[in-house]
């Protein structure tokens, strides 16, 4: 059998078992993730520059190339290209204000992590091995101090490069200013982010267990 055959072959083997529904419902949620988190940053940016005309296209677009640019440039380098790429589709607009709206655009993920993680703890789950730390209380000793230090030297090198940058970030948090302005506009298609990313993981499992129940029967 030729080489080019032979690689069919396994190809098909590998896949013989694939749930489609299960596929494309995953690969569907996947992309809807893009649209609806773009849309919530369209609206923060359209807060932000209130005088501009900010397209959920444009937001979008850049949103799509920070996933793209997010698997080979490190330190969250996705981001920087985000905003670099807004800055030339908003009349006006400054890279700190925009930076700013992507910060409290990630606060979401931020404090969803830790609510995760939290209830993870609370139900005897803990992401976090404490018979490890207790037992070896050295390493993670260490590795918070590191931390802090990385912490602490960030904001002093910021605090000396930020100055004279204050009011372009505080116009990146201008959507807080008005009540309920968050709640409406963002807040709603970040969760409805959330829950494609829960259909996701629920598809794929779903698709694994089925698979592989159907190789164990036929085996």
């Amino acid at each position: 059998m030729s080489t080019v055959a032979s690689f069919f072959a396994e190809f098909g083997r590998a896949f013989s078992h694939l749930i489609v529904w299960a596929y494309l419902l995953a690969v569907a949620s996947f992309l809807g993730q893009s649209v609806v988190r773009s849309r919530a940053w369209r609206n923060l940016l359209a807060a932000t520059f209130s005088g501009a005309n900010v397209g959920w296209r444009d937001a979008y677009g850049a949103t799509l190339v920070k996933h793209g640019a997010g698997t080979f440039l490190p330190m969250h380098g996705d981001e920087a290209v985000r905003v670099g790429l807004m800055k030339e589709r908003i009349d006006g607009g400054s890279p700190a204000a925009i930076a700013a709206t992507a910060g409290v655009d990630a606060m979401f993920d931020v404090l969803l992590t830790a609510a995760l993680v939290g209830v993870s703890a609370w139900l005897g789950a803990s992401v976090v091995d404490w018979h490890e730390i207790a037992a070896h209380p050295l390493k993670p000793a260490l590795l918070l101090a590191l931390v802090v230090a990385a912490i602490v030297t960030a904001v002093v090198v910021l605090r000396r490069k930020a100055k004279g940058l204050g009011e372009e970030l505080n116009q990146g948090l201008v959507i807080f200013k008005h009540r309920g302005a968050y709640t409406r506009s963002v807040l709603g298609w970040q969760l409805a982010d959330f829950a494609l990313q829960l259909a996701t993981l629920s598809t794929c499992c779903s698709s694994h267990s089925d698979s592989a129940g159907r190789s164990s029967a036929s085996s």
